[in-house]
């Protein structure tokens, strides 16, 4: 009894894909086009942090405004209370002199 001859054994699965080599011109396009992207991040970067310092500044004059507002009502607050109570002792004194002048 004669075996009947093996098939040759599949060969190993590749897997990814074929790169082809590139040409000067294309390396270089690709070249310049990393370079273009590392330099737009920088400005990205550059502008990101001006921003974030801009909007700092600005959240600082508010904060600023606010408070100087807040204090301008308390003054004003306290200037009407001190004038009612001034009204209030004057109308007293009055009230307190008509009994005797009548």
């Amino acid at each position: 009894v004669q075996e009947a001859p093996k098939a040759p054994p599949p060969p190993p699965e590749r897997s990814g894909m074929v790169l082809n080599e590139l040409s000067r011109g294309e390396m270089e396009a690709r070249r310049r086009a990393l370079e273009g992207s590392k330099a737009r991040e920088a400005e990205d970067r550059q502008r990101a942090q001006e921003d974030a310092k801009r909007r700092a500044e600005e959240e600082e004059r508010r904060k600023r405004e606010r408070d100087e507002s807040a204090r301008r009502q308390a003054e004003e607050e306290a200037r009407l209370q001190a004038e009612a109570e001034s009204r209030r002792r004057a109308e007293e004194e009055a009230r307190r002199r008509a009994p005797q002048a009548a």
